[in-house]
């Protein structure tokens, strides 16, 4: 890796309230507190205007295959970083929640949702410059209109900038989320689960610490941001 790469930065703010609801959760909708790095990537693909691969079987082969090529080309070529900005208040209330019964029809009842009302985030993308390119592009013009988290949280992306950062292969104290256990772990999602026709593998998470930690190396823009990638498959 060259010590001096290109790097996409992007402040999304959220300007009313959002949630990133852990996967699994049994008696109620917990949040996790900076959206997982399949949250970014989501957001990038919904700008782009790329098609939705929740529902494989609505999209034509060609343009399935073409789809999963281009997001595996996306986690296996781009890093991916964040800092928070302003980590917003968290709440929590009620909410009906229904579950598919065994037989026909569904069961609600009632769980405790968390939300957070009013974070700013700042995200990081390294990669091929093609890449970085195609996604500053679409994030200041989407092609759609953009949430973060659920599906009618809007998000208010600024600030996006193409820069150049330098790797430092030394120890530092960094205020941004980080990878490991200082401060309060959070385990967060960093790849999305890949589901094949006849295959499933389950998505990877990590853990790491929202508040920030010592790193043994980093990267520096030439505007003097310290950050750390929690995910960098180059």
């Amino acid at each position: 890796m060259a010590d001096d790469e290109q790097v996409l930065t992007a402040v999304l703010d959220v300007p009313f309230d959002t949630a990133f609801t852990k996967a699994g959760a049994m008696n109620g909708l917990p949040t996790y507190p900076v959206p997982p790095v399949t949250t970014i990537q989501g957001l990038l693909y919904a700008a782009m205007g790329r098609p939705s691969l929740l529902r494989p079987n609505n999209l034509p082969k060609d343009v399935r295959d073409d789809e999963e090529a281009f997001r595996e080309r996306v986690q296996t070529e781009c890093a991916f970083g964040e800092r928070v900005l302003e980590p917003g208040v968290r709440t929590a209330g009620l909410k009906s929640r229904q579950k598919r019964a065994r037989e026909d029809g569904y069961i609600t009842s009632p769980a405790r949702q968390e939300s957070l009302i009013g974070p700013t985030y700042q995200i990081y993308v390294g990669g091929p410059t093609e890449l970085l390119s195609a996604f500053a592009a679409a994030l200041r013009d989407p092609q759609r209109l953009l949430y973060l988290g659920r599906s009618d949280d809007l998000v208010d992306v600024r600030d996006v900038s193409r820069t150049t950062a330098t790797h430092h292969a030394e120890t530092a104290d960094l205020e941004c989320v980080t990878p490991g256990a200082s401060g309060e772990p959070t385990l967060l999602p960093v790849s999305p689960d890949y589901r094949g026709r006849y295959t499933t593998h389950p998505g990877e998470v990590k853990t790491v610490s929202v508040e920030g930690g010592t790193v043994d190396s980093y990267y520096e823009t030439k505007e003097g941001e310290r950050f750390v990638y929690l995910v960098d498959p180059r």
